[in-house]
């Protein structure tokens, strides 16, 4: 490898670095806006019943659940995801449809729900996560030139996008 290479690689590198860097602090600035958020909407309802940061602090345990997730996922190698991408959609339509079953809880009149103790899952938020692995998967499978194509790229994500 010749400098002039290495030193592109490099500057590469540090581009990359730094643009992740911008977007991990816009993410970490929605966050705490959207914690603000919370807290200006739910805090006199939260204090009539109690503690005014209630809502704040479930919110709180459900962002750091998912940083908790991000650092857990962003170790495995995206070839994975390529691999995994179809059995990840057929759990998302599983789910979909397992909670049209009895395993469903019925919330204001709608099957949307999953009751494990004391816990609620809702499988679409699930699905959501599956749906975003599979359009990428579908969408990484490009071309030389890297433009997409109907029959390789619109129809697949149509059918699962559809689907779901």
């Amino acid at each position: 490898m010749t400098d002039s290479t290495r030193g592109e690689i490099l500057a590469l590198a540090d581009y990359l670095s730094w643009r992740r860097s911008v977007l991990l602090m816009a993410v970490f600035a929605l966050t705490g806006f959207g914690l603000v958020m919370v807290y200006s909407a739910s805090a006199v309802r939260a204090a009539r019943g109690g503690w005014e940061m209630s809502y704040v602090g479930s919110q709180l345990a459900w962002t750091a659940t998912a940083v908790l997730a991000l650092l857990v996922l962003a170790r495995i190698p995206h070839t994975f995801w390529l691999r995994a991408w179809p059995l990840a959609a057929l759990g998302c339509y599983g789910l979909l449809g397992l909670v049209l079953t009895s395993l469903g809880t019925r919330v204001n009149g709608a099957n949307r729900w999953f009751r494990l103790g004391s816990i609620s899952v809702q499988p679409s938020e699930l699905a959501k996560a599956g749906m975003i692995v599979a359009v990428a998967a579908i969408l990484a499978g490009r071309v030389a030139d890297g433009r997409p194509r109907f029959f390789r790229h619109v129809i697949p994500l149509a059918a699962v996008a559809g689907l779901a």
